[in-house]
Parts: C-alpha cells; sequence; structure tokens
C-alpha cells in the first residue's frame, strides 16, 4: 500500500529546523499564530505536523510579505 504524500508528517524538531527556530518557539507559535497550522496527536508523548500545511502556511507567508 502506497502512502499518499500529501500525508508525509514531521516531528516538531523537524519543523523547528525548518524555520531554524527553537522547539519552544514552535509550540509558542502553535499557540500565539492564528494561521499557524495544528499538531496531529499521535500518542500522549508525541505529536506531528503535516508537511503539506507547513508548506501552505510559508507559501502564505511568502505571499503576504
Amino acid at each position: 500500500m502506497a502512502i499518499d504524500p500529501k500525508l508525509k508528517l514531521l516531528t516538531v524538531e523537524e519543523v523547528a529546523e525548518i524555520f531554524r527556530r527553537d522547539r519552544t518557539t514552535i509550540d509558542r507559535w502553535c499557540r500565539e499564530r492564528p494561521g499557524f497550522p495544528k499538531k496531529i496527536r499521535m500518542d500522549p508523548v508525541g505529536s506531528r505536523f503535516l508537511a503539506a500545511e507547513i508548506e501552505d502556511y510559508i507559501r502564505q507567508c511568502i505571499a503576504n510579505r
């Protein structure tokens, strides 16, 4: 079974690396920035982001500059 590329998941650390910020900054953006992608709770201790939503957010930031 092939996984849809739109469903690629990123860890909080991977998202922090993309934005060149700390994990705590990404957590704060999740709370304080209304348009920032929401985490997907995978289990009690782990969350992920949809890569496509992170890419869309970056495109939106570029378009709004």
